[in-house]
């Protein structure tokens, strides 16, 4: 028998083997990389957080150190601001602008606003472009005494500037006397965040209070002056810019990429400060360890198909001669067996198997001499009969010899020869000796042992034979026996062995007779029937009880008196005919007689086809 693929023993034992191994494996990876996710999603968020507050605190730093210097300069110099020559003062400007790179004007006004002095670093002032301060936000701030920034704006070179101002100290308790006027780059406030969190794979925005840009690592960006007002990451943190922390993001952006960002919103400045990376790049080591973990995985899956195929194929091997032993033994070789090579349940299980076929050969050999025996009782009454019937020919026989002997005494052996007389006699001899040749050949026939092959064999020939040998037994008893050939040519074969049909019809014909009374009749039927051939043996004999009936195949049970039946006939045909893929009912009521069938499949097409051609060279 072949099973597909999927149903070996083989390949379930390796798809176990599979799934234990990868399953406990792939599921710790599962979780491994989980918790790997988390992991990496709370360090960029840490980092976030920290670089976030470094970019602020650069950015505050930044600018409170400028107004640390010029409120310096503003409180060391203030005479000299005011009063002193325009050279003077300019060298003073000059100065602060060597010691505070960022600061790119600064200029100095008196209590009303007019600008005294003022410096550049890219371009030259002349007396005309001094301007008059008073009214604007920042300057009216710092005349008060206050530090004042304002805001952001592009320079004449389009870069953004931040003015800042700082008081000039008065003499006395009297207030500022002036302003000190700064235009801070905030390039270089940003060149120097940007040194610091490139470091960490993040890009950083400063966007001022209009939500307008000015800082980032792309300085076309900031020249543009880019409104991020609406940017998802921009609005959560002016959502929550009550607090003076910084604060964890993720948010998603309009082209669907997820971002991890931190945020702060510059104290004092009103800036907000945006750190942020993509989702993407802050899983690059989840990547890596899943494309680690698919290598693992196929490695181990490579190395468990091997390793379990072998196991498999070690484990499967004995019960795979096992299965082709009982296959072998099914088909009726009781001479097989397996060797014995393992001392697990599998060698317990071989040595059984060893045990059940020597048991099962012992059982069939007992059984063939049964049959035996019971076929040889049958002999013997046939040979009985054979003898009663066998004696009429050699009775003529006799009587033919010694008239022969005495005419020839008598008339002289010339004149019987001449006359034809002796030829005459001879051939009444040939003719009695023909007939006991057959009746002796019959009987060798039915006492052949049989072939053990499965057909096919000729119903016909077989029932004629058999009604041969039992027809005297009949005829003596005052029992017809009646059938007639059925009317299909050629009558198809049936799948069982010649000697073994004799057998099972001759016991039933047998059986038949000793339950028919003299005067009584035995019918033998033919048919053919939904793929198989019938035979039914129906006799008018005294019947069976119906609590005989489910015993009637059992062994040594007989309704005969005793020493005239063994009890095995029935049983022996009942196995002959299931051996044959046949059945045997029997139907019986008392008084009534009794009728058996005998049901058996036809032999094959070819098989009947070359039993014809077998018979015809045969003649």
């Amino acid at each position: 028998m072949s099973f597909s693929w999927w149903n070996r023993i083989r390949f379930r034992v390796l798809l176990a083997g599979l799934v234990l191994t990868i399953l406990p494996l792939y599921l710790l990876g599962v979780y491994h990389l989980r918790t790997l996710r988390a992991d990496l999603v709370e360090t960029t968020k840490n980092q976030n957080l920290k670089a976030v507050e470094e970019v602020a605190s650069s950015v505050w730093l930044a600018t409170v150190s400028v107004t640390d210097q010029m409120k310096l300069v503003a409180t060391t110099y203030r005479e000299t601001l005011l009063t002193s020559k325009p050279e003077e003062q300019e060298r003073i400007l000059y100065s602060l602008l060597q010691q505070v790179p960022v600061l790119e004007e600064v200029s100095v006004t008196n209590r009303e606003g007019r600008e005294l002095t003022r410096v550049s670093r890219r371009r030259v002032i002349t007396p005309a472009d001094l301007v008059n301060m008073r009214g604007q936000p920042v300057w009216n701030t710092a005349i008060t005494g206050q530090t004042a920034f304002g805001t952001p704006a592009p320079g004449v070179d389009g870069r953004p500037l931040l003015s800042l101002a700082v008081p000039v100290p008065g003499l006395k308790d009297g207030g500022p006397v002036g302003v000190l006027w700064g235009e801070v780059s905030l390039r270089g406030v940003m060149d120097h965040v940007t040194t610091l969190i490139s470091l960490q794979r993040a890009t950083f925005y400063v966007v001022d209070r209009q939500g307008k840009l000015i800082g980032h690592p792309d300085f076309s960006s900031v020249l543009l002056r880019e409104d991020l007002s609406n940017y998802p990451g921009v609005q959560q943190i002016l959502a929550n810019n009550t607090s003076k922390q910084a604060i964890p993001l993720q948010y998603n952006l309009t082209n669907g990429g997820e971002m991890l960002g931190a945020g702060k919103v510059v104290e004092g400045l009103g800036w907000v400060t945006l750190v942020e990376v993509p989702m993407e790049e802050a899983l690059l080591r989840l990547q890596q360890h899943t494309r680690q973990l698919l290598l693992f995985l196929l490695i181990v899956v490579t190395l468990v198909s091997v390793c379990g195929y072998k196991a498999a194929e070690a484990f499967t091997a004995p019960i795979t001669r096992l299965s082709k032993a009982a296959a072998e033994v099914g088909r009726g070789r009781l001479d097989i067996t397996v060797p014995e090579r393992s001392t697990t349940e599998i060698g317990h299980l071989e040595r059984s198997f060893n045990t059940m076929v020597r048991q099962l050969a012992e059982k069939a050999r007992i059984e063939e001499a049964i049959r035996r025996a019971e076929k040889m009782a049958a002999v013997g009454q046939l040979a009985a009969n054979v003898a009663h019937e066998i004696n009429n020919p050699l009775a003529t026989l006799a009587a033919y010899a010694e008239d022969l002997a005495d005419r020839g005494h008598e008339e002289g052996w010339d004149y019987l020869v001449k006359s034809g007389t002796l030829e005459q006699y001879l051939g009444v001899v040939r003719v009695q000796v023909e007939r006991c040749k057959t009746i002796t050949r019959r009987l060798l026939d039915f006492a052949r042992p049989p072939l053990g092959e499965t057909g096919p064999a000729d119903v016909l020939t077989a029932v004629k034979e058999t009604v041969a040998l039992v027809s005297y037994a009949f005829h003596k008893k005052g029992v017809a026996l009646n059938w007639e050939a059925p009317s299909i040519k050629p009558f198809p074969r049936v799948k069982i062995d010649t000697s073994e049909l004799q057998q099972v019809l001759f016991n039933l014909l047998q059986n038949a007779l000793d339950a028919t009374p003299a005067g009584g009749r035995v019918t033998i039927d033919l048919f053919q029937e939904a793929g198989m051939i019938i035979i039914r043996i129906a006799d008018t004999g005294k019947g069976m009880p119906a609590e005989y009936l489910s015993r009637a195949t059992e062994p040594f049970f007989t309704t005969k008196p005793p020493g005239q039946g063994t009890g095995l006939g029935l049983t022996i045909c009942h196995h002959i005919v299931t051996k044959a893929g046949g059945n045997l009912t029997i139907s019986s009521e008392t008084g009534h007689g009794t009728t058996v069938l005998v049901t058996l499949p036809l032999a094959s097409t070819g098989e009947n086809t070359a039993a014809g051609e077998g018979k015809e060279e045969k003649r």
